[in-house]
């Protein structure tokens, strides 16, 4: 998901920036740099977000949440 978001996210920075580009002087719509920290961060914010949930779920007994439901 994380990297379909990126992708999707990625393609509509494109776009948006040529429309900045042309609206305005002196700025770059398509800086590879800008693009890719933007890139890592969301990957290392989805890693973040997914970590907790899978180390509480990681420590359950699966039997014990069998049992439960």
């Amino acid at each position: 998901m994380a990297l379909l978001g990126g992708l999707v996210g990625g393609i509509a920075g494109g776009l948006v920036g040529r429309v900045a580009r042309s609206q305005m002087y002196d700025i770059s719509g398509t800086e590879p740099a800008v693009f890719g920290v933007a890139g890592l961060v969301m990957v290392m914010v989805a890693l973040a977000a997914a970590y907790l949930p899978v180390r509480r779920a990681s420590r359950v007994d699966p039997m014990a949440a069998l049992r439960c439901e």
